[in-house]
């Protein structure tokens, strides 16, 4: 199967947008560090510049990602936001807000493998769900 020109375009600021998602609530500078790279560098990629291919590698290596889903957003193991995709009108229902909260805080947390697990708990937890979502599109 061929692929068409567009499928082999990179996009930086579509890379920056995935790089930030990795940090999470880290600041560049904490981000950075451990790869040997300083805040300039970690905010430039995340703004669309063009990160070097060892970058990515440290990046993908030390923070537990595809280099594949880096680049091109494609993940082999499958993520949350791939698997099922859910508006969620919270409106004034407090534990609705809670859980999306707590959601929000465990995907952002600096341990990888505490990230990976609330992946992995998500996609069983509502993976009969996503299904029929995933039928009626």
């Amino acid at each position: 199967m061929m692929s068409s020109e567009n499928d082999l375009e990179i996009n930086y600021v579509e890379i920056g947008k995935r790089l930030r998602e990795v940090r999470g609530a880290r600041s560049q500078t904490a981000f950075g560090q451990p790869l040997g790279y300083k805040y300039g560098y970690v905010k430039d990629c995340e703004h669309g510049k063009k990160p070097s291919l060892e970058y990515l590698v440290k990046v993908s290596a030390y923070y537990k990602v595809s280099l594949d889903w880096l680049i091109r957003s494609i993940d082999p193991i499958g993520s949350i936001e791939s698997d099922c995709r859910i508006t969620v009108e919270t409106g004034s229902d407090p534990d609705l807000n809670r859980m999306i909260r707590d959601l929000k805080i465990l995907m952002q947390n600096d341990d990888p493998d505490l990230r990976g697990w609330t992946k992995i708990q998500f996609r069983r937890t509502f993976s009969n769900y996503c299904e029929i979502t995933k039928k009626q599109q």
